[in-house]
């Protein structure tokens, strides 16, 4: 997960901004296979295997591809 900064911040803007740039993948969906990729090399349980911690992303997930999946992501951005 990202975690920016501080909402409103000039600190949230920057790395928001630089997060989005860097990611160039194309559409929300792509963006949450980037994401689910990086879920199973860092939500590790102490033995090194898988956490479960994914898998309570996917609720959320689901409406987020169904609302906005094929949205670009320079689109998908947070409320002003």
């Amino acid at each position: 997960m990202i975690y920016p900064g501080p909402y409103g911040t000039q600190v949230n803007k920057n790395k928001y901004d630089r997060v989005i740039a860097e990611s160039s993948c194309g559409t929300v969906n792509d963006l949450i296979l980037r994401f689910f990729r990086h879920t199973k090399l860092h939500y590790r349980n102490r033995d090194g295997q898988p956490a479960s911690t994914a898998s309570s992303f996917q609720p959320v997930i689901r409406a987020l591809k169904q609302q906005y999946g094929t949205a670009p992501v320079e689109r998908f951005t947070p409320k002003s």
